[in-house]
């Protein structure tokens, strides 16, 4: 046998560990991004919940204000009254 077959025949040999090694590489790759997409998937869902949350807070603050308007129009309207004589003030100087 000449050195060029040893040399062949040692590539051989080495081929199936290669194979096997990629193929388990790639599982490894594909393990992790697979978790990862998920975890990504996961915090967009809490960022798109938290996001509906925020939104029916503002909804149900401005809805609770419209329908205790009338129980609290003296007290607005004394709070409009001190926001327009501050405005005065200011406009007088």
């Amino acid at each position: 046998m000449t050195a060029l077959n040893l040399k062949i025949e040692e590539v051989k040999s080495l081929e199936n560990e290669d194979i096997q090694m990629q193929e388990r590489l790639f599982n490894e790759w594909r393990n992790l991004r697979k978790q990862r997409l998920d975890e990504q998937k996961k915090d967009l869902d809490k960022e798109r919940r938290l996001k509906i949350i925020e939104e029916k807070k503002e909804y149900l603050y401005w809805k609770e204000k419209l329908l205790f308007f009338f129980e609290n129009e003296n007290k607005i309207l004394e709070e409009v009254k001190k926001v327009e004589e501050t405005v005065n003030q200011l406009k007088a100087k």
